[in-house]
């Protein structure tokens, strides 16, 4: 259950938290910039459901040092999911324990 009922909050930051899931904030429907670095988030499929239907207004997202980043198209579903986002931070990790962190400018295109 969310304690934020009837918030305006559009900006939020909860990094390095360790939090594991974002469940419980489905209720911040205005938010449209999120930062959720250094935390223990590892199912896109449950912030892909966020963004789609509770977060819709999303515009700016990063993700970076979450376990979900290792998962294989992660950034697929996380892009697809949301209507509105234009910029999605993202770390690519590889090899390299100083991994590359990159910022993606997003173009969607609607046709009417």
């Amino acid at each position: 259950m969310c304690c934020f009922r009837q918030c305006s909050l559009m900006v939020l930051n909860i990094s390095g938290n360790g939090i594991t899931s974002l469940a419980d904030m489905l209720c911040l429907q205005q938010l449209r910039q999120l930062t959720t670095t250094d935390n223990r988030l590892s199912d896109v499929h449950e912030l892909s459901q966020l963004l789609s239907t509770s977060w819709r207004r999303m515009e700016w997202l990063d993700v970076a040092n979450n376990p979900l980043c290792r998962r294989g198209k992660y950034r697929d579903y996380i892009i697809i999911a949301s209507p509105a986002l234009g910029v999605c931070q993202i770390i690519l990790l590889g090899e390299n324990p100083n991994c590359l962190s990159l910022t993606v400018f997003l173009l969607k295109l609607t046709i009417n």
